[in-house]
């Protein structure tokens, strides 16, 4: 018998002939192996493992810091942008590869589970699987049967899953956002409490809030103890006013840095080139304007009182018709041939009228405007093989990238781009991981409704690497929703001079529940007139401004509270 041992990818059994000797040899070998997985925690095993990752010297330092001295129990508190995600991945993917995790769970708000997933799938190749809610219950053999699972938090904080999750014994437990935390009483709180597990990682770039109790009660699931009792520590500490006090801040600091890390960007010297955002509005062509009121029509009928599959499938259309008529186009016509319904009927013939869109021409008279390369999004395909042809038509050489292509067609698609074409048409997928910084133009031929992944978009080339300056340009009909939008996030909410990642600290802030894309539907479809609209979205843009300057108190405290003293 030829028994088989691999360590880190290279085989101790060259071929079928080399015998491995004695049963001693055996295990001789067997301990070498094992030997190799738990060296040292300063030379990290995954670099070589993951694939197209940009990361940075702080990352892997964090990372070793979290596996040599916190010994896996951390508060990962980095601010906005500067990758707490990519370090918690790498940490997991070293615990995996060392044989020290093989059970992990990572609860995120529900906006962020499908870009969890991706990230792990993509770059570290470790296969998770998704807890959706309406496809998987407590009772789900999901929760036993996959190594990783993502979940969000508000789906499984409810009674019927703590009670599953707390009878699994994890390894690892990963916690995004994790100031929902901050109250003790909560579900969310008591979920992660009773959960049983090895390690915990606690991400957050607001770990304080204006309690210091918010903050025991991270510390308390970290370190139970480290802080005393919280009567003790009110005793010690005070209030956030008490910190004043150099002692009492000074001691608060020494007990915080055996649990937590907080990279800064004045700390790592981020600096990044400005970026100049601007919204072009697009009267629509008088068939593209039937066509928007026809469909207006429909989802009001359709949306409000629909089953959850309908207003999916009904919210899917509003946002195809914001892309372009091929897309609606197109999702009509598998409707068409999956049911018969007249006014989809009428729809798909109202469509199929509209000719040149109003957007295509106005985006060529963009791109005629410099030589310059320049990257044009679009959610959806048919919009994508539409702009294709249309530019290839108006003499621009194009390249194409999008989530149909096998790898060897993006990389080719990417070196085209790079070499020759001066336009790429992507889909959301928008080459991640690879470096696009040859680039500084980003065109949002459609607007995605989650303001994440228009930062994404603009993050493709607004990275580090990017010494120019960015220009952002959004386009919209006159009078859609897209235009709402705009409204909302660029000229009321400065989406675009925001810093990284910090829209997602504003949007747990308005509202940690729901998707932004379900809020704005449910305001568009529920508004009857254009005066119902107008303070619908109003009153959504006075909430977000709210929440934005409840973020920027937190973070005043924060600096004052952590400065530069828990950086690696």
């Amino acid at each position: 018998m030829v028994l088989q041992f691999d360590v880190d990818g290279r085989s101790l059994v060259s071929d079928a002939a080399t015998r491995l000797g004695s049963a001693a040899d055996v295990l001789l070998r067997r301990d070498y192996a094992e030997l190799r997985l738990q060296k040292g925690f300063d030379e990290l095993l995954s670099i070589a493992s993951v694939h197209g990752l940009e990361h940075f010297w702080y990352q892997l330092e964090t990372v070793r810091r979290v596996l040599r001295d916190f010994r896996g129990r951390v508060l990962l508190a980095d601010e906005v942008g500067l990758g707490k995600t990519i370090e918690a991945c790498l940490a997991l993917k070293e615990y995996w590869m060392r044989g020290l995790v093989s059970k992990a769970l990572i609860l995120t708000p529900p906006s962020l589970v499908g870009q969890w997933v991706d990230e792990l799938t993509s770059k570290f190749d470790l296969a998770a699987a998704t807890a959706e809610p309406g496809k998987v219950g407590p009772d789900d053999d999901l929760w036993d049967r996959h190594a990783i699972v993502v979940a969000s938090l508000p789906l499984v904080r409810q009674r019927a899953y703590r009670a599953r999750m707390s009878a699994i014994e994890y390894d690892l437990v990963i916690v995004d956002e994790a100031h929902v935390l901050k109250n003790r009483d909560s579900a969310a709180w008591r979920l992660v409490n009773e959960l049983k597990k090895r390690f915990l990682l606690l991400l957050s770039a607001t770990p304080l809030g204006n309690d210091l109790s918010e903050l025991y009660n991270l510390i308390l699931l970290l370190k139970p103890g480290l802080l005393k009792t919280e009567a003790q520590f009110r005793r010690d500490f005070g209030g956030l006013g008490a910190l004043r006090e150099p002692s009492r801040r000074d001691r608060l600091r020494t007990l915080l840095r055996e649990v937590m890390v907080r990279n800064t960007r004045s700390h790592i010297d981020v600096r990044l080139p400005r970026r100049l955002a601007a919204t072009e509005v697009v009267p629509p062509t008088e068939a593209e304007s039937e066509l928007q009121q026809q469909l207006s029509s429909y989802v009001r009928a359709r949306y409000p009182d629909g089953a959850r599959t309908d207003r999916w499938r009904v919210m899917m259309l509003q946002m195809q018709a914001g892309s372009s008529p091929a897309a609606v186009g197109a999702a009509l016509e598998r409707y068409h041939a999956g049911e018969l319904d007249s006014d989809l009927d009428r729809l798909r013939a109202r469509a199929a009228r509209v000719g040149e869109p109003a957007k295509t021409k106005a985006l060529i008279d963009l791109l005629r405007r410099s030589d310059e390369k320049k990257i044009v999004f679009t959610r959806f395909r048919a919009t994508l093989d539409h702009l294709q042809t249309a530019l290839e038509a108006a003499g621009f050489r194009v390249a194409t990238f999008h989530g149909g292509m096998n790898a060897a067609d993006k990389d080719r698609a990417i070196q085209r781009f790079a070499d020759h074409a001066t336009i790429l048409v992507s889909t959301e997928v928008g080459g991640e991981g690879r470096n696009l910084q040859f680039c500084r133009t980003v065109i949002n031929y459609d607007l995605p409704w989650n303001p994440m992944q228009l930062e994404q978009r603009v993050g493709r080339v607004h990275r580090i690497g990017q010494t120019r300056e960015v220009f952002v340009f959004n386009f919209c009909l006159t009078g859609s929703l897209e235009e709402y939008i705009l409204k909302v996030l660029h000229e009321k909410l400065n989406l675009f001079e925001l810093v990284t990642g910090e829209i997602e600290m504003i949007l747990g802030e308005f509202d940690a529940e729901r998707e932004f894309a379900d809020v704005v539907m449910e305001l568009w479809a529920r508004s009857a007139t254009p005066t119902e609209r107008d303070n619908a979205f109003d009153r959504l843009a006075s909430g977000l401004i709210a929440a934005r300057d409840r973020y920027l108190r937190t973070q005043e405290t924060d600096r004052a509270l952590f400065r530069e003293d828990f950086e690696v």
